[in-house]
């Protein structure tokens, strides 16, 4: 595996968010982040404030859309370089002096054989693979912004990448081949098409992994709707029996009392004589021949 490499533009807009995830001061740090190692990482200037100044300072040009010479400033200007020096995969697990090393190596050619002035860096080791993120300041001696001059060639990049792999061969880690090369996102041989092409697909793998996971939730959504409906039917079911066991019970009890009402006849009222004789009042049945009890 060829020694990872990436260079990508910075427009003014990128800066501010490029320099909290540099000083991992996002509110919302990203999930491959483990906080409890971010103490490990390391910056330049000085420290994370230090780092966080010296881009804040460069997103500053041109405050009036101008450059010094009075020239005005395109609204897709390129302020800066963004390079990410990833460890290979060949040094991963052979410990920490040769990662040390290979640190070294990457910061020495980081700062001395990459065109541009080097604005900041970052050291992130509270991630699963360690990297290093460097901004450089494209500005030419003019003080004009100068990305392409510095980088913006195929050929230029392209000596970049085979620098720094010839860099880092005294580590064991080899040249890229050009099958790598086409391979690669952004590949230098297949210029910005390529890179556009690999985007497309990457674009439709998600589209698709999306369509999937939408499907999976209507899908989850449906099963849930089917059960509730055949609970809410069961529950309809059972409700129906009950209102017909107690249509049945209710019938029972209408049929018993009409046969008891005919067996057993209502009691009579007490006349007026019994009423005024001051004697207990003995009961009786209406059409019965005489009292039913006390």
């Amino acid at each position: 595996m060829p020694a990872a490499l990436n260079v990508q533009p910075l427009k003014k807009q990128a800066l501010k968010p490029l320099a909290e995830h540099y000083t991992r001061s996002q509110k919302v740090p990203p999930k491959q982040v483990d906080p409890t190692r971010s103490n490990l990482n390391a910056y330049w200037p000085d420290d994370a404030s230090g780092c966080l100044a010296a881009m804040e300072a460069l997103a500053d040009y041109g405050k009036g859309g101008r450059h010094p010479d009075g020239t005005k400033i395109r609204q897709d200007a390129r302020y800066g370089a963004a390079a990410i020096f990833t460890l290979p995969v060949e040094l991963k697990g052979r410990g920490d002096k040769v990662a040390a090393e290979w640190l070294t190596a990457t910061i020495h050619f980081a700062m001395q054989e990459m065109p541009g002035k080097m604005a900041a860096f970052a050291v992130h080791l509270d991630e699963t693979t360690p990297h290093l993120h460097v901004c450089y300041d494209t500005r030419d001696e003019t003080g004009k912004l100068a990305y392409k001059k510095m980088f913006g060639s195929r050929a230029r990049l392209k000596s970049i990448q085979t620098a720094y792999s010839k860099k880092l061969e005294p580590l064991g880690v080899r040249p890229s081949t050009d099958e790598e090369k086409l391979q690669r996102r952004g590949s230098y041989t297949t210029g910005i098409h390529g890179w556009r092409a690999g985007r497309a697909v990457r674009a439709a793998q998600a589209l698709k992994m999306s369509i999937e996971r939408k499907a999976q939730e209507v899908a989850a959504q449906a099963r849930m709707v089917k059960e509730r409906l055949a609970r809410a039917v069961e529950t309809e079911d059972r409700a129906k029996a009950r209102a017909e066991r107690w249509a049945d019970w209710a019938r029972e009890w209408s049929v018993l009392a009409e046969q008891r009402w005919k067996r057993k006849p209502p009691i009579a009222p007490p006349t007026t004589e019994e009423l005024l004789s001051g004697k207990p009042i003995k009961r009786r049945r209406k059409g019965g021949g005489g009292p039913s009890g006390p």
